[in-house]
């Protein structure tokens, strides 16, 4: 085997060389499309493996999608939950990775195997126990052969990044983003992970697993989303939760899985899908002698049960700490084909498109009630459709139902406007040209036509079939299939019912013994690929300020704006252009935000919600979809913008509407009622939601107490006192007091901007100098303390250790970085190892540094996880025990990963602005990407043990905790520091 193992590391090596011919057996089934500007190629090996190619040398990055036709579809009825528990594993190594002594690690894996199989065929508590205590004990045994997270670090020495994987009903898809001359490399390893998964950390990764269920036990969202599958499709595997039923999680079987991956990880049931910049048929050849070595044989059949017809209108309720909402759901019971996916898509956007459809102009606009909207929905065989609104503040839920079915019934009768449906395919014309530059758009439309188990040519084809489709297919669409058989699922607000959680299971923390390295990893590491070289952005000369921009315009207008300046204020373009297509950005950024005003979120709320005194809101949004284009008003903390957006040839028009919203805006009590009815409503949710009350509510306390960005926001007195003529008058402080600043992305043209009034009519006739922007004070934390908020009925426990960071200094970026990944962040990192690998406290967890969003304000730390009451011990312990274990090799090799993963970046179009943005926020170089370049270079392990001490060690952190009381010990919670308990009420004092 170790020669065999050799002879092929070798073959592979031989790959990494530069193809012109393909190598025989690779069948092109789908050669690239005259019409698909994604030049979308697909093929398929001998084995059956599908491979999808789309060339795109924006930047030298390829985004890989590895999906198998397979998810929780194919659980066992019994065993719930086995496509998203292999999905864990497959990232545990194999054979060879992961593993320094395979031969003794194995013998001790069968044992656990058979003790597994041993304990799902007893009964008895106490036999099931004692069995569990003894897998758990050789698993600690294997451990010492193993080396955590070996693949993932292997991934990260390549430079890859949005490493990650999913699984649905029908799919598991296992994603990353790469340089583009470490493709070959990448296949090796992931040729290695799927010829040989190795499911070590069975136990332990079980545990996570068990708290990653819990953890959806104490989110409500996920909580409204199984209520409606168990009711739309009770009797299905589409009515139980993906990850499994808690039963069966309880009573996992290694052997089963590996069933489960043999009988559906086939060629035949598996894609590669690459996009980005990569050389077709060198892939292809290196695809072929990896992934072509997978034996193929047939894929694995599973019978589901067919459900029966919906029959009349049922209604079910469930109790739950959001808003309010009713959906009314159809399943379309008929077979799945390209015309049925293309009537439902059609048919979700004439009812709502976010601006002309029946449920935006009746009941969203009109503000009849929020968030009114319908979809289509297809998986497999199984088609729904579903039309949704929430009540506005003060209504029942049960006035969504009559609006929803009014509209329905508008619908059924065609009553819709006949330029509709042009309009729809119009802009989904100008979103799909928009989206083609994105890899990660390319990799999910390959994937997705692989699952759906379509030629490439109808997905291609889509908008063509889209344009087909008439007033008289949508209606009748609608009167087939959107009848009287349907659900009213129905989201009433009230504490969330408490739900059993998955218990702790006696479990050994796993010695995590650092520094090791398969050899594997270190033959497959030491495989030579050609660098790529940086590109850093020159704002000088990639950007166009207003001198140069004024060269591109007509005469007259160009040498206004050469002169331009009005009280020492001079007027500012910051312009880039677009050579790819005719779309284009323009940005109006007025230096006044919400620390300046803190009214301004909603007065452009209300001038978008009231329309204009010569058009309603209801015709103007009409009028800015017919032109495919947007108009946006919004501010951040120091900034007020105005955004427009659409083809060049609409910008005259598209900045008259822009202009009427802020000139001409209606006033009306009623429209900024209701907006007022929704911030309260929004706030009055808020606090019943676990995640907010600790990530914005304590977080924010810890930091800041009362005096915190957080809470700046206007009270409900002001909320109550605020009128619509106060909120005009603010804008138009704005528009004719500050000088705004252009930003421009889009064609370069003789008067990029409306013929003859250039900008000057957007200029103040006596602009003024900003004042300054509140500050916040963050406070010291460098006591013992624990802040604890009581929350009922929550299955797990948040857990945040704080600290306050030091004031922002350019020179600390890169520490920061590599503390990051190093320390913090990734399944790689010692946080991660540490708390989920090897003590399964948690699902997710991290620790993280994170600098300040602008100069001169103070950095801050936090290590956060959530996790069960009984656990909260060790999980301080285990962050104790933690401390900074400097690994000189390990830290270099994530140095090697942050510069590999640096030399693809390219700042180009909109992103060259915000980068502008960022060093003069900042006030650093303009040279600082090339300058952390050459820092990060010499980075060393001393340089980062320097910034921990200096930073992060040494300093007694704040704890925050939010948990049910009733499940904890508190008088354990007061031996870790001055115990305080805070209302919720107090951290949401509105």
């Amino acid at each position: 085997m170790k020669k065999l193992f050799f002879a092929l590391f070798a073959f592979g090596l031989c790959t990494i060389v530069n193809a012109t011919e393909l190598d025989s057996g690779i069948t092109c089934i789908q050669p690239a499309i005259a019409s698909d500007s994604t030049g979308t190629e697909v093929y398929q090996l001998p084995n059956k493996l599908t491979i999808y190619l789309s060339p795109n040398t924006e930047e030298p990055t390829v985004t890989t999608k590895i999906v198998f036709r397979t998810g929780s579809f194919n659980d066992p009825a019994d065993k719930t939950g086995l496509a998203h528990y292999l999905e864990h594993l497959l990232f545990k190594g194999s054979e060879r990775l992961g593993t320094t002594n395979f031969a003794a690690e194995k013998k001790l894996l069968n044992q656990i195997e058979a003790l597994y199989d041993e304990r799902s065929a007893c009964s008895d508590t106490n036999k099931r126990l004692e069995l569990y205590k003894q897998i758990d004990t050789l698993s600690s045994e294997a451990a010492q052969y193993g080396v955590q997270n070996e693949f993932v670090m292997a991934l990260e020495s390549l430079g890859a990044f949005t490493i990650n994987a999913y699984t649905s009903y029908d799919r598991t898809v296992y994603i990353c983003t790469l340089p583009q001359n470490q493709i070959e490399k990448w296949l090796l390893l992931e040729l290695d992970r799927f010829q040989s998964p190795i499911f070590r950390g069975f136990h332990t990764e079980l545990e996570t697993v068990f708290e990653e269920s819990n953890m959806s036990l104490d989110n409500p969202a996920r909580r409204w989303y199984y209520f409606m599958s168990s009711k739309l499709y009770a009797g299905h595997p589409m009515d139980r939760p993906v990850i499994g039923k808690q039963e069966h999680l309880q009573n996992p079987s290694p052997r089963t899985v590996m069933k489960y991956y043999k009988d559906f990880y086939v060629p035949k049931n598996m894609a590669i899908c690459l996009a980005g910049d990569l050389d077709t048929a060198t892939t292809l050849n290196a695809i072929a002698r990896t992934f072509g070595k997978l034996p193929n044989h047939p894929v694995a059949t599973t019978q589901r049960p067919k459900l029966a017809p919906i029959q009349g209108e049922s209604t079910f309720e469930i109790q739950l700490p959001e808003r309010e909402q009713l959906t009314l759901a159809w399943r379309v019971d008929s077979e799945p084909s390209s015309e049925l996916s293309d009537l439902m898509f059609v048919t979700g956007q004439i009812l709502s498109n976010g601006a002309a459809g029946l449920l935006d102009q009746n009941i969203n606009l009109p503000q009849r009630a929020v968030g009114a909207a319908a979809y289509g929905y297809s998986v497999e065989n199984i088609s729904s459709f579903f039309m949704t609104a929430q009540p506005k503040r003060g209504e029942s839920v049960d006035s969504i139902k009559p609006m929803l079915l009014a509209e329905l019934a508008k619908l059924k009768k065609g009553d819709f406007p006949d330029w509709l449906l042009p309009t729809i395919v119009r802009n989904l014309k100008l979103t799909q040209s928009k989206s083609i530059v994105s890899n990660e758009w390319r990799a999910n439309q390959m994937l997705e036509t692989f699952v759906t188990n379509l030629p490439w040519s109808e997905t291609i084809n889509e908008l063509s079939r889209i344009e087909k489709i008439t007033k008289a297919d949508i209606v009748a669409f609608a009167n087939t299939y959107l009848n009287e058989n349907r659900l009213v699922l129905i989201r009433r607000h009230g504490e969330m019912t408490p739900a059993e959680k998955l218990p702790k299971i006696p479990l050994t923390p796993i010695p995590l013994v650092q520094g090791k390295q398969s050899q594997f990893y270190k033959e497959w590491d030491a495989i030579k690929v050609p660098d790529i070289h940086p590109e850093f952005p020159n704002l000088d000369s990639d950007i166009y300020t207003a001198p140069r921009f004024a060269q591109t315009l007509a005469a007259k207008d160009s040498e206004w704006l050469k002169t331009t300046s009005k009280n020492d204020l001079k007027f500012r373009v910051s312009a880039v252009q677009n050579k790819r297509n005719e779309f284009f950005t323009l940005q109006f950024r007025y230096p006044i935000g919400s620390y300046h005003d803190s009214s301004l979120g909603l007065a452009f709320s209300y001038i978008n919600a009231a329309g204009t005194q010569k058009r309603s809101v209801e015709q103007l949004k009409i009028d800015l979809f017919k032109l495919a284009g947007s108009v946006g008003f919004s501010s951040n903390d120091e900034y007020t913008y105005v955004t427009i957006s659409g083809l060049y040839e609409t910008r005259d028009s598209l900045l008259a509407i822009a202009e009427e919203y802020l000139t001409q805006p209606r006033v009306d009590t009623m429209v900024l009622k209701n907006l007022v009815d929704n911030v309260l409503l929004s706030r009055q949710t808020s606090k019943k939601k676990p995640s907010e009350v600790m990530m914005s509510g304590l977080m924010s306390y810890g930091f800041y107490k009362r005096q915190s960005p957080f809470l700046s926001g206007m009270s409900s007195a002001e909320l109550a006192a605020i009128t619509p003529d106060s909120l005009i008058q603010n804008i138009q402080r704005i528009r004719k007091n500050y000088m705004p600043e252009i930003r421009y992305f889009g064609p370069f043209e003789k008067s990029a901007y409306p013929t003859g009034c250039a900008f000057q009519k957007y200029i103040p006739t006596t602009p003024k100098i900003a004042p300054e922007a509140r500050q916040f004070t963050m406070l010291d934390t460098d006591s013992k303390r624990v802040l604890f908020v009581h929350f009922p009925n929550v299955q797990q426990v948040q857990m945040a250790f704080i600290k306050r960071g030091a004031i922002y200094n350019p020179i600390h970026e890169i520490a920061i970085e590599m503390f990051n990944a190093y320390y913090g962040q990734g399944m790689s990192s010692i946080t991660f190892q540490t708390l989920r690998e090897a003590n399964s406290l948690c699902y997710s967890c991290a620790s993280v540094y994170i600098s300040p969003s602008s100069a001169k304000k103070n950095s801050r730390y936090f290590v956060y996880l959530t996790t069960q009451p009984s656990k909260i011990k060790q999980a301080v312990t285990a962050i104790d025990a933690m401390g900074f274990p400097c690994l000189d090799n390990r830290i270099l090799e994530v140095r090697n990963s942050m510069l590999r993963e640096a030399s693809t970046a390219r700042f180009r179009d909109w992103a060259l602005i915000s980068h502008q943005d960022y060093v003069e926020r900042m006030n650093v170089s303009k040279n600082i990407e090339r300058d952390r370049w050459e820092q990060l270079k010499a980075f060393t392990p001393v340089d980062l043990q320097s910034f921990y001490d200096t930073h992060v060690g040494g300093r007694p952190p704040m704890l925050l905790i939010l948990g049910d009381r009733k499940d904890l010990d508190m008088d354990y919670l007061k031996t870790l520091g001055t115990l305080e308990e805070i209302a919720i009420d107090e951290l949401f004092p509105y």
